[in-house]
């Protein structure tokens, strides 16, 4: 994530120039945090934000979001890293993933998450946005939970945890914490 795949949607930003095209790679990172400043003008979004590397996906037809917020692939399923470059290519697009087509809702993302990150499939638990007219929605998943038990912090499934910190009690699990407070 922060070497090889930078490091190809580099080369093939440079392709692309190299054949009279603009092309900027883009980091598909995550902010840290919240956007930190005010718009710049009355309604407009705050000038540090980054774009959503899944949604645009999504809007590329290159797979789908999943209930747990998992990009899947039609060929690779969620073992995929996503890049992006921004261009002035002229690009015939792929048509979108229909929903629902990759993602059926089976629920094991849900019985299988060991952060408990993942709620039960119900609509009240749904985030939904629209995406070139197709209404696409995931889990609202509880992120503090999932960047912990990701990160090894949760002492339930960590090994390294088990061995170096055996009376280590916090309850990732049933914790409220923000995704924001997991990074810190």
């Amino acid at each position: 994530n922060t070497f090889f795949r930078p490091f190809r949607t580099y080369q093939l930003a440079c392709f692309v120039e190299d054949h009279g095209w603009e092309a900027v790679p883009c980091y598909p990172g995550v902010p840290e945090r919240n956007p930190v400043r005010e718009p710049v003008r009355e309604g407009g979004l705050p000038p540090n934000i980054c774009t959503s590397i899944r949604i645009q996906a999504v809007g590329a037809g290159v797979g789908e979001i999943g209930w747990s917020k998992v990009f899947i692939n039609r060929r690779f399923g969620p073992r995929v890293r996503l890049g992006s470059i921004l261009t002035d290519v002229e690009l015939e697009p792929d048509p979108m993933i229909e929903p629902g087509t990759l993602c059926i809702r089976c629920g094991k993302c849900v019985s299988e998450c060991p952060g408990n990150a993942v709620p039960p499939i119900k609509e009240e638990n749904a985030i939904h946005i629209n995406v070139g007219g197709k209404d696409i929605s995931w889990g609202d998943v509880k992120m503090g939970r999932c960047t912990l038990t990701h990160h090894g912090q949760n002492n339930r499934i960590s090994p390294f945890h088990k061995e170096a910190f055996p009376n280590m009690a916090f309850d990732v699990e049933n914790s409220d914490m923000t995704e924001e407070e997991a990074y810190r």
